[in-house]
């Protein structure tokens, strides 16, 4: 499905949401805070190695305390256009991070995710991404959300199957990750479809 590329969207999501997880957990999504600096710091350096295989940025990880302020003071200031960068709190603790990416166009979202492996295996991110893609279709312009991962990231892939998207495209793609194929999987999942999943 062809999409124009959009310069803004025509809502701003919201920046908090609160979530429950699928084995009941209490949790907060939300636009990521200067404040988070000490619970983010420590949720990258238990994860990153458990994310590398998967996420190019996680490559550049253990980062120092200085470079991750100054991620932080990014997401937090730039709260804008096309790039919404939500952190996952238990309590005020960093237990991963999703986003509301303008990546495949005018009328659609993508949404990426990652969860700390202290905490998978409890729906945190399931939920999440749940919660976000109601929001996505909050805009009465947005017409279809998105997940990509590459084939191999099985876990990952669980994720939009749960949720009711459709596996809808292959795209072969030099591995931008030390664990890819190169084969990217595209799950979609339209408004009159979510409607009807939810």
């Amino acid at each position: 499905m062809p999409f124009d590329a959009k310069p803004r969207p025509d809502r701003i999501p919201n920046n908090y949401l609160a979530v429950a997880a699928l084995d009941g957990t209490a949790l907060t999504v939300r636009q990521w805070r200067p404040s988070d600096l000490a619970s983010y710091h420590e949720a990258m350096h238990a994860s990153y190695e458990h994310l590398t295989p998967w996420m190019p940025w996680a490559g550049a990880e253990p980062l120092e305390i200085e470079a991750h302020e100054e991620i932080l003071n990014r997401f937090s200031s730039t709260w804008d256009f096309d790039d919404f960068a939500y952190g996952i709190f238990l309590d005020d603790l960093a237990v991963g991070g999703s986003g509301l990416h303008n990546r495949v166009g005018a009328h659609g979202w993508e949404i990426g995710y990652w969860v700390h492996p202290g905490y998978e295996g409890r729906g945190i991110i399931s939920a999440t991404v749940r919660a976000l893609t109601d929001e996505a279709f909050v805009d009465p312009t947005i017409q279809c959300v998105e997940i990509r991962c590459d084939e191999s990231n099985v876990r990952s892939a669980h994720v939009p199957g749960r949720l009711g998207y459709a596996l809808v495209a292959e795209e072969r793609r030099t591995p931008v990750a030390p664990a890819e194929t190169g084969v990217l999987h595209v799950y979609r999942v339209d408004r009159a479809a979510w409607s009807a999943h939810r």
